[in-house]
């Protein structure tokens, strides 16, 4: 052992890390396989009956997919690369924002549990209002932005991609959908 504080003392538990993001990334691509295959039951009003690209299971499957070979390539990855001493994974906590981090999963996780009940194009459009709000934006900034975001993703998934959405739960039970 040295008595240099600015030696490398990141190989000591290199083999355990790589075991444990090996794990990782298999596990992450195990749940994606099993998720890509329950697709269909795990959406609602899923209809069969359209082609497949136009499906609601089409762009989860496809992320699904993406997620899958990401995995299986950090498999390969740290099974048979050599780890250089540029690649260190390390930083210093006091950098981190954990805070940030947790609130912004909190919030996407909202967003999918609210989404089939306002509707896509309304949640959308509060989840990025309440992004840019939580990010210290001026409410006009969050407002233009919000708006700007809504319509462009509406227009891309919704008019352009053909990508169909439920209608809104709370709509459908009040009776005005």
């Amino acid at each position: 052992m040295t008595d240099d504080p600015t030696a490398n003392t990141s190989s000591v538990n290199a083999p355990s890390v790589k075991r444990g993001e090996t794990i990782l990334a298999a596990v992450i691509a195990l749940v994606g396989a099993v998720l890509f295959v329950m697709t269909p039951q795990l959406i609602t009003n899923y209809r069969a009956d359209l082609p497949f690209q136009l499906s609601p299971a089409f762009y989860p499957r496809l992320a699904l997919v993406v997620m899958v070979i990401g995995a299986l390539w950090q498999i390969v990855h740290l099974r048979t690369a050599e780890p250089s001493a540029d690649e260190v994974d390390e930083f210093e906590v006091g950098d981190s924002r954990p805070r940030l981090v947790v609130s912004g999963i909190l919030m996407f996780l909202a967003y999918v549990l609210v989404a089939p009940w306002l509707g896509y194009p309304l949640t959308t459009f509060l989840f990025v209002l309440l992004t840019g709000w939580w990010a210290d934006l001026k409410l006009s900034t969050a407002l233009m932005l919000a708006t700007g975001a809504t319509a462009v993703l509406y227009g891309v998934f919704v008019l352009a991609l053909k990508v169909w959405f439920p209608k809104p739960a709370l709509l459908v039970w009040l009776g005005v959908a």
